[in-house]
């Protein structure tokens, strides 16, 4: 989502195929997109976010959306002192800084880490430190007791595989026994194909569609991450206990939403919680929220059985297949669990996709 506003020869150069996207060309790219940067609206700060699908700008509403639940998801668990790596321009870090008692950001680009000093507080600066810093580097931040560190929306940046584990190895070690880190923004190798295939007929029909989802691949020099990785990482790295895989909450039609995904990290103890499973037997609120109130006694709820209006609309607009009716907003969905005091996360029920979905809830 980098955007026009990054020179051509840069751009080009950051869209071979054959050119790994290392920090130098990174730098690059965002030292110039920073430096436009202005003072208004400073917290939310998203220039450079457009969208893939037919290139204007994300709103203000739309990236509102997106910081709210990245920040949520840090907020689920213990995170007093957090530590995010590629912070960019500040945006989860001005929406989590009244939560944190003490916050570490830092990022490659010294263009966003000046933009972030620029605008803290008097009660900021005394919170929370800075750095310019690439991820390969982080287990030389000298604090190794953070609540939860995290990266947000830069993973597509990290790859290949080896080197990615790497970074979220040196990123554990920063973090306490029992903490967590949180991985947000994942680019769904799963729904690849068909996040190529939303973008080839966001404008309507086309002509040889397989051939331009086949080229798109190959211009393509983003990383995106399957769910075996996690799996491998956690087989690797016996500090990983537990992997709670995340889909998106919102609503907005944006690529984010429909084809990423989180993951949260359990190092070193999880006691798996005993869940009562549950399953809708129709898409209808009201009767979620007749479900909910007769399991009203359950501190853990696991509720089978939604299907994703978000995603169902979209497939009913490009493909032609009918958004089935019981189809619900995953938020939706989960807000009724919160309003009832549950924290909660939503997951693909089968596989990677994205359709289908259950929630886990819990007080």
């Amino acid at each position: 989502m980098i955007n026009r506003y990054i020179d051509r020869p840069a751009r080009r150069q950051a869209g071979r195929k054959e050119i790994n996207m290392d920090s130098e060309i990174l730098v690059t790219l965002y030292d110039q997109l920073y430096a436009l940067s202005d003072d208004e609206g400073f917290e939310l700060n998203h220039i450079g976010w457009n969208s893939s699908f037919d290139g204007s700008a994300y709103t203000t509403e739309q990236m509102s959306e997106w910081r709210d639940e990245t920040a949520d998801n840090v907020r689920l668990f213990d995170h007093g002192r957090i530590l995010e790596v590629a912070c960019g321009t500040g945006m989860i870090y001005f929406s989590l800084s009244e939560d944190a008692d003490f916050y570490y950001g830092v990022d490659l680009s010294a263009e966003g880490i000046k933009f972030i000093e620029n605008h803290l507080s008097e009660k900021q600066k005394a919170m929370s430190r800075f750095g310019v810093m690439e991820a390969k580097d982080v287990d030389s931040i000298e604090y190794d007791d953070f609540d939860i560190g995290f990266i947000n929306s830069a993973t597509q940046y990290m790859g290949p595989a080896e080197m990615f584990a790497d970074y979220v190895n040196r990123l554990i070690s920063r973090v306490r026994h029992g903490g967590k880190v949180y991985l947000g923004d994942i680019k769904s190798a799963a729904l690849q194909e068909m996040f190529y295939r939303t973008i080839e007929l966001w404008g309507g029909p086309v002509d040889d569609l397989g051939e331009k989802i086949k080229t798109r691949e190959k211009k393509d020099f983003e990383f995106y991450i399957p769910k075996k990785f996690f799996e491998d990482l956690a087989a690797a790295n016996p500090r990983i206990k537990h992997i709670e895989f995340m889909m998106k909450k919102g609503k907005a039609e944006t690529e984010m939403n429909l084809y990423r995904y989180g993951v949260m990290i359990f190092l070193d103890e999880y006691e798996a919680p005993e869940y009562r499973k549950l399953e809708m037997s129709s898409g209808d609120l009201a009767d979620l929220a007749k479900l909910l109130e007769e399991n009203s006694d359950a501190d853990c709820l696991e509720i089978t059985g939604f299907t994703s209006r978000l995603h169902g609309e979209l497939k009913e607009r490009l493909f032609g297949e009918k958004c089935p009716e019981e189809a619900v907003f995953i938020k939706d969905v989960c807000g009724m669990a919160e309003e009832r005091g549950y924290r909660t996360v939503a997951s693909p029920a089968e596989n990677e996709c994205c359709e289908r979905f259950s929630i886990r809830a819990w007080r």
